[in-house]
């Protein structure tokens, strides 16, 4: 009789309308829920595609990369003991070529780490640094003994436990990013849907135009939710193999994976022959990997319904048989079910020599050769959220090129309809085709100016949409900053003084001439210093202030700062962030007419001049938002910068 051997081997595996508009403020709401629902979806989804581009050209490949190395170092570390244990040559082979592989996954990794942040590249700096270490101990030289090998072990065992700790942290911080990643995702849906409810409440008292167009977007909403999660769960569950790589490595495709681990049952637990059976109907399996003698044929479908491979799959527990029905008959086999969490994949069998008993099989045995089937279930299981990922990526993919198409229509055919309105209006008011009486002209021009706000409201919400888009133009040319400040206080002179409002500018004689785009500072300046003017009670003050600052060891470069300072009623600490985000308006704004999008744009052109806008503000004394722009812009930089 044959006994099972006892030399063990380590093995490898592997997001207020009506039909026609009764009064001027209904048709005010028509307008602005057309404007938002032009706009809203198509930055939105512009936001979800950029960060789901981050996630698929780095996050993930640096994560794939990381498991990859992480799997080769294991597979090394195995063969090389598996070496000393046994003295077989091609696991020396195999040691090489798991180094090798982890050598090139590293420098490949190497290559992604300057897009992933500080943290990563200092994990990356460790893990490098000790890979380098590790590779010079475990080189070994072209005709080693397996005695040497093994006194280098405790060595060798060192240097793997220190290497793989950080490659674990560095694995860590790969995580952090993709989960922030998704969360900014997220994040962004979640804005979108808040914005979407509202617009649903005064679509109720609106046309049923209005209220489809919300109920649509709210459905594209969920849509992307809905993939999102979907995908977050597979995530989850993937790193179930992460819990692997220490003890087996995994090759690149599965089927590479399911015949290594094959093989490696095999030498694990002396049994003659090996073959792994996946499910293809309720009453077949299809054998996808043999290894050793006596193994049915790869690819043959053997029948599973009524045998008794069916009553252990039904156990959820490992048995050993004394035959395998019909097909290997009065052998001792050990039947291993492969279960997931959503059911059974398949079963691993090994096959044992003639006249070895059930009896003779060791508990060793039955464990080592449960942990390959689980091994097996691991690899089968990725493969099968690999694929489902790719479906939803292009589910997810098809709904964003949907909506954009969809709100660029609503953009261009908005537009028409209002410069229409503002025509007939002209006409009237010009006295076409007859005199108005006085009561009617001032009719006349007071629609004339809610067509106006409506067209400035569309105009920012486009604004916006560019912003998020990266298409903000810049032209680049000498500025004077004294004069365009001068001429900014000129044109909002009349604004201030009608509201008995002060509005003062302190020149610096010393600012010096920027390179910059004036257009583009004259819009951030004139907004912050008309919201000044706005929130500032009579008799109050809205002064500006220009000075540069030097180079420190907060800021590297020089910076020029135009301050807007008010005495309004100031800010509370935990609204102040809020303020630079989309149609956000705080209580104290609630009396002020607007949408809430201003300093959203101001602070997006302003990271588009390469600087940005801060706020310093104290409740009861007044607010400073303070402009930072660089003395000299990029020559380099492109027209269109991102904001």
């Amino acid at each position: 009789m044959t006994r099972a051997p006892d030399a063990r081997r380590r093995n490898r595996a592997a997001v207020n309308a009506g039909p026609g508009g009764r009064t001027q403020a209904a048709f005010l709401v028509v307008v602005i829920i057309l404007a938002v629902l032009s706009v809203l979806p198509y930055w939105t989804g512009r936001r979800i595609e950029l960060l789901r581009r981050e996630m698929e050209m780095t996050a993930i490949p640096a994560l794939r990369l990381a498991r990859t190395f992480e799997l080769s170092l294991a597979m090394q570390t195995a063969a090389a003991r598996g070496f000393a244990i046994s003295g077989n040559p091609n696991l020396l082979i195999d040691s090489r070529v798991a180094a090798e592989t982890g050598r090139v996954s590293l420098e490949r990794l190497g290559k992604l780490v300057p897009e992933m942040g500080p943290s990563v590249q200092q994990e990356y700096a460790q893990v490098k640094r000790l890979a380098d270490e590790w590779y010079a101990v475990t080189t070994v030289r072209r005709s080693p003994q397996p005695e040497g090998i093994r006194r280098g072990l405790p060595q060798q065992q060192q240097h793997f436990e220190s290497l793989l700790a950080a490659t674990t942290r560095m694995h860590t911080e790969l995580e952090t990013i993709s989960r922030n990643l998704s969360r900014a995702i997220v994040d962004a849906q979640s804005s979108a849907l808040t914005a979407m409810i509202v617009l649903f409440v005064l679509a109720i008292f609106a046309a049923a135009t209005a209220a489809w167009m919300t109920w649509r977007q709210r459905l594209l909403v969920a849509q992307v939710e809905w993939a999102h999660s979907r995908a977050q769960r597979s995530a989850e569950e993937e790193q179930a193999l992460r819990a692997a790589a220490a003890a087996v490595a995994a090759p690149i495709t599965t089927d590479e994976v399911v015949r290594q681990i094959a093989r490696g049952a095999l030498d694990a637990t002396g049994a003659r022959g090996a073959f792994m059976g996946r499910f293809v109907d309720p009453d077949h399996l299809e054998v996808i990997a043999v290894a050793g003698a006596d193994a049915p044929p790869l690819g043959s479908r053997l029948t599973y319904a009524g045998t008794a491979a069916e009553q252990v799959v039904r156990s959820r527990a490992p048995a050993i048989l004394t035959s395998f029905d019909q097909v290997i008959e009065n052998r001792t086999t050990i039947v291993l079910p492969m279960i997931d969490s959503e059911g059974a994949m398949g079963i691993l069998t090994l096959i044992y020599d003639p006249g070895v008993e059930p009896h003779e099989i060791g508990p060793d045995a039955l464990a080592r050769a449960s942990t390959f089937a689980d091994l097996t279930t691991v690899a089968l299981r990725k493969a099968r959220l690999l694929e489902e990922s790719e479906q939803r990526r292009q589910e997810l993919q098809r709904l964003t090129d949907s909506r954009a198409l969809l709100m660029r229509g609503f953009s261009h055919d908005l537009k028409n309809p209002l410069w229409a309105a503002d025509g007939f209006l002209q006409l009237l008011e010009a006295g076409v085709p007859s005199p108005l009486t006085h009561e009617q002209k001032a009719s006349v021009q007071r629609a004339r100016r809610s067509l106006q706000a409506s067209f400035k409201l569309v105009h920012d919400l486009l604004d916006l949409a560019r912003a998020g888009t990266d298409t903000i133009e810049l032209t680049v040319a000498p500025c004077d900053v004294n004069e365009l400040l001068r001429e900014v206080v000129e044109e909002h002179r009349a604004s201030a003084e009608s509201r008995k409002i002060g509005l003062v500018l302190k020149e610096n004689g010393a600012i010096p001439e920027l390179q910059t785009d004036s257009a583009r500072v004259r819009q951030v300046i004139g907004n912050l210093v008309s919201n000044g003017i706005k929130y500032t009670k009579p008799g109050g003050r809205v002064e500006l202030t220009a000075e540069v600052l030097p180079p420190s060891a907060d800021e590297e470069q020089p910076w020029l700062l135009v301050h807007v300072t008010d005495t309004g009623p100031g800010i509370h600490p935990e609204e102040q962030e809020a303020v630079f985000q989309e149609f956000v308006r705080l209580n104290a704004a609630e009396q002020v007419p607007g949408a809430g999008i201003g300093l959203a744009i101001s602070q997006r052109v302003a990271h588009a001049l390469g600087g940005r806008i801060t706020l310093k503000s104290r409740v009861g004394i007044g607010s400073t938002f303070t402009l930072w722009l660089p003395l000299r812009l990029s020559e380099q930089a492109p027209v269109e910068r991102a904001a």
